[in-house]
């Protein structure tokens, strides 16, 4: 099946009506591999100190951490979900948000769409907060999708063998990733649920709207079903990803410089 790619982070039309695929060689070269546009000016910064709080001030100084910021840093994964810090912990983290600070927000609003739309599935809180894990690249792994998640896109098993190429692709272009081969599944099972959120008849299409149907959705209209999958694939394509769904908390992922 050809495919023409749209915008970066869209879903790709396949040539067979009412299919969807998924540009999986994209998302692959995007893992863990943000853009960093003012990585050189955080390194600057940090050079002549090994001091994480005079770092983050410089940055804060110098712009790089946005206001927001300034009196509280990013939530990280291994602190208290009431835990409020000053600055971050180590210089490893200050040159993670510093270099690329603009994003990060960016991945924050896109964490509040997302934990909206697990909500309603009934995956975590509609409250949950979004707080960062660092990790090097070769060695991280999600804790997996959640089950409920994984019911969702397997309804559309019948059509997976449209889906191959997504995986492939991806793990092509993420062999340096352990993460790899769950993040090409997690791309390939929002192929399949979107696919079946465009199916309006037959067996499978009737039975994914009756028995998935989220409280307040109308099981008639899978198309309009609160979307998990498009913020988690934006992040994704900004080089951020997801390690696992808690009821209190969403835990992104950003790799070390």
């Amino acid at each position: 099946m050809t495919v023409r790619r749209t915008r970066s982070a869209d879903f790709l039309v396949g040539d067979r009506a009412g299919e969807r695929s998924i540009d999986g060689a994209y998302f692959g070269t995007r893992l863990l591999r943000p853009m960093r546009s003012t990585l050189g000016a955080a390194r600057v910064l940090a050079r002549d100190t090994d001091d994480p709080r005079e770092a983050w001030e410089r940055a804060v100084a110098q712009s790089l951490i946005p206001e927001s910021w300034a009196e509280r840093s990013p939530r990280l994964f291994e602190d208290p979900l009431d835990l409020v810090r000053d600055h971050p912990p180590t210089l490893a983290h200050v040159l993670a948000f510093a270099s690329d600070a603009v994003a990060i927000e960016t991945v924050h609003a896109l964490a509040q769409t997302l934990t909206t739309a697990l909500s309603a599935w009934g995956v975590c809180d509609r409250g949950a907060i979004a707080c960062w894990r660092l990790v090097q690249r070769a060695q991280w792994r999600p804790q997996g999708l959640h089950p409920l998640l994984l019911l969702h896109a397997r309804v559309a098993m019948p059509k997976a063998s449209l889906f191959d190429g997504v995986r492939l692709s991806f793990l092509g272009a993420s062999r340096d990733c352990a993460a790899a081969r769950e993040v090409a599944d997690t791309l390939r099972f929002a192929a399949l649920w979107r696919a079946a959120a465009t199916l309006s008849s037959g067996a499978t299409g009737e039975r994914f709207s009756r028995a998935l149907c989220p409280d307040g959705c109308d099981p008639t209209k899978p198309d309009s079903w609160p979307d998990p999958w498009t913020p988690l694939l934006e992040i994704i394509a900004l080089g951020y990803a997801v390690q696992s769904y808690e009821r209190q908390r969403l835990v992104l992922v950003a790799p070390t410089v």
